[in-house]
């Protein structure tokens, strides 16, 4: 069983930095990072067990009102030495003016003995701070019965057969590989399978932010893809996830729920983007604007087919829709086969779009309670009445094919910078394949550090979002 450890952020930048990063970006030409479109057509997915480890970015492990409880013991013990040293005194009189001069001596090095003992008494004591013992123990409960390997492979699995013609198992985990930079793992027992993709979930826990008031679930994980036949890397990516801020009562609320909620989250969300990379070859913004439309990725949300795009720096303010089953439209595609949406003159019954809806919980998109998938148009009525007066997140996407391949586009937000904190934006890496070799390189920021870039998650600010009447 997985148990959390307590790491302060010195240490989840090294952590971090050796466990495989947090995201990648790539080079310029994403083209050199992944083998040719279906040359691997049955993929088996292995987990690797074992590796991941609990931590706790930017949370202090103790309350600093326990120390000042520590260090007021320590000046109580060391009062009530300063006194007793003053049992010597008649000593010191009688040693003439040299034991005289010594009494401050004695009555400083009592107290200071006295507090040095006190306080290392009190601080001995010192556990968690209540707050933190209390995520611990959720994280611990969460994690425990979670599979979180297990449960991404799975996922990983399930997307590759929803989303593309291609074939993928599960199979049997594998013990955690010790970190090389380009280990191999041989096709597994049952023929038939061209490509091994090993996913392996390297660390999760808690980041606090604003002194530990804001703290979010964060997963920080690995996929690569081996050639099954001869073991040989020919992609990877790195991936992370951060979820929406909350309160702490929250993450330990009805026995851990959201916490549970939110690992789960986290490992399809990531297992998605393993997909999209890998297989779907989802774009990536190659140069500035090229990937975007205005200031969002590759499509954007619009209030009502006769409306202005709303996309403008910073949060996006809710759009006021006029129904409770509202007409949701969105912006075609950018005509591009390598960087936003289509080739240029795809037919636009070749399109298909998927949309989702997510109710906002604590102000940041909670459950998924809308999804439809393969829609033709650029426009949508929700078919199932939400909740009135309610805030929603959503995000539309686009898929299409070339040359028979499947492709898609990013699911739809803006591309304001967003930050890691207090993840560390340096062990951000970029990936890139040289004499058949997978090496890492510094991705670029903060240009990057944008769900459009190196994000594998949509920052709370950076959704599109309405709001019922």
């Amino acid at each position: 069983m997985m148990t959390p450890r307590t790491v302060r952020h010195a240490g989840v930048l090294a952590a971090a930095a050796l466990l495989g990063g947090c995201a990648s970006a790539p080079p310029l030409d994403q083209r050199d990072l992944l083998p040719a479109p279906g040359a691997y057509r049955a993929i088996a997915v292995v987990p690797v067990r074992g590796a991941a480890t609990a931590g706790f970015a930017g949370i202090d492990r103790t309350d600093p009102q326990d120390y000042a409880k520590a260090a007021a013991q320590g000046l109580g013990m060391g009062a009530l030495t300063g006194l007793a040293g003053g049992a010597l005194m008649p000593f010191a009189f009688a040693a003439g003016p040299a034991g005289i001069a010594a009494i401050p001596i004695i009555f400083a090095g009592a107290a200071a003995a006295g507090f040095v003992g006190g306080y290392a008494k009190g601080a001995s004591a010192i556990g968690p701070s209540p707050q933190t013992a209390a995520l611990e123990a959720t994280m611990t409960s969460a994690a425990s019965g979670a599979a979180l390997p297990d449960a991404m492979a799975a996922a990983v699995a399930s997307d590759i057969a929803r989303w593309t013609p291609y074939r993928a198992q599960v199979f049997a985990g594998t013990a955690a590989a010790g970190g090389s930079a380009d280990r191999s793992y041989g096709a597994p027992g049952s023929a038939g399978f061209d490509a091994v993709l090993q996913v392996e979930i390297t660390q999760f826990g808690y980041a606090a932010r604003s002194a530990g008031k804001d703290i979010a679930v964060y997963m920080i994980a690995e996929a690569r893809l081996l050639d099954a036949t001869s073991g040989r890397s020919v992609a990877l990516r790195g991936l992370a996830y951060v979820s929406p801020w909350h309160g702490a009562e929250l993450w330990t609320k009805d026995n851990g729920a959201l916490t549970r909620a939110e690992l789960g989250r986290a490992s399809r969300a990531l297992a998605e983007r393993t997909v999209e990379h890998m297989f779907l070859r989802t774009p990536w913004r190659t140069q500035a604007g090229q990937a975007t439309s205005g200031n969002g990725c590759g499509i954007v949300p619009i209030a009502s087919p006769g409306a202005a795009a709303r996309v403008v720096p910073g949060v996006q303010v809710p759009v006021k829709v006029d129904s409770v089953s509202p007409l949701l439209a969105w912006s075609a595609p950018l005509a591009s086969s390598l960087d936003a949406g289509p080739p240029a003159g795809a037919a636009a019954e070749d399109v298909r779009y998927d949309l989702r809806i997510f109710e906002e919980y604590d102000w940041g998109p909670g459950d998924l309670v809308y999804e439809t998938v393969g829609l033709r148009g650029n426009e949508h009525r929700i078919e199932s009445a939400l909740k009135p007066a309610t805030m929603y997140f959503w995000t539309v996407r686009a898929r299409y094919a070339v040359d028979g391949q499947p492709r898609a586009t990013r699911w739809s937000a803006t591309d304001d910078v967003a930050s890691l904190d207090p993840l560390p934006s340096q062990v951000v890496y970029a990936t890139r394949i040289a004499q058949g070799a997978v090496t890492h390189f510094a991705c670029v920021a903060p240009q990057d550090l944008t769900p459009c870039g190196c994000l594998d998650f949509i920052p709370t600010a950076n959704w599109f979002r309405f709001r019922t009447p």
